[in-house]
C-alpha cells in the first residue's frame, strides 16, 4: 500500500467532491463536481450522488450501476491518466478503471438514506454491523477479483461503511 504524504484535501472536505479531486487531481471548479449533491445550470438539472438532503437514492446507485458520477466529471480521473490495470472496490470515482467491484447495491441504497436520516435526527440509532458488512464485502469482493483476474497494477478500495457510519454514530 502507498499514502501518498503531501496530498490534502478540498475545503471543505464534501466526501463525493473530495473523492473526484483526490482522483482527479484537480480542484471542484475544474472537475464539475463541487459537493455530495450541486445544481448544474448548464444542465437546469439537480445532482445527488450521495444525497444528503433528498430521500432519492437513484443517482448514487447510477453511480455503479451506469457511471453516474463520471459522466459528470470534466477531467480525467487518475485510472485514465495511469493507463495500467486498475481495480476499484466500491469507490464512486471510477471511470477508466479496468473492473470495478460494486456492493450489492440495494443494501448501499438503505443504507445512505439510513446515514442521511442519522444526519438529520441524531436522537435516532443506526445499527453499526450492517456497515461493517459493507466493509467486508468489499474486501471479500478483491480477494475474489485478484484470484479470478490476478493482481492489478493499481488496486483500490473504498470503505463505505467506515465513512457512511461515522457521519451517524454517536460522539
Amino acid at each position: 500500500a502507498y499514502a501518498a504524504p503531501d496530498v490534502l484535501s478540498i475545503l471543505p472536505s464534501t466526501t463525493i467532491a473530495a473523492w473526484t479531486s483526490l482522483f482527479t487531481g484537480e480542484p471542484p471548479a475544474r472537475t464539475g463536481v463541487t459537493g455530495n449533491e450541486w445544481f448544474s445550470r448548464a444542465e437546469a438539472r439537480f445532482h445527488a450522488p450521495a444525497p444528503v438532503t433528498v430521500e432519492d437514492v437513484e443517482q448514487a446507485l447510477a453511480v455503479f450501476s451506469e457511471d453516474y458520477l463520471g459522466a459528470r466529471i470534466r477531467v480525467p480521473t487518475l485510472y485514465e491518466r495511469a493507463d495500467v490495470r486498475s481495480y476499484v472496490a466500491l469507490s464512486q470515482v471510477h471511470r477508466g478503471a479496468d473492473l470495478l467491484l460494486v456492493p450489492d447495491l440495494g443494501d448501499l441504497g438503505e443504507l445512505a438514506l439510513a446515514a442521511a436520516e442519522g444526519l438529520a435526527d441524531r436522537e435516532e440509532s443506526v445499527e453499526r454491523e450492517a456497515f461493517e458488512q459493507l466493509d467486508r464485502s468489499a474486501v471479500e469482493k478483491v480477494v475474489a477479483a485478484v484470484q479470478r483476474h490476478g493482481v492489478a497494477d493499481l488496486q483500490v478500495v473504498y470503505f463505505p461503511g467506515v465513512d457512511l457510519y461515522t457521519h451517524v454514530a454517536e460522539q
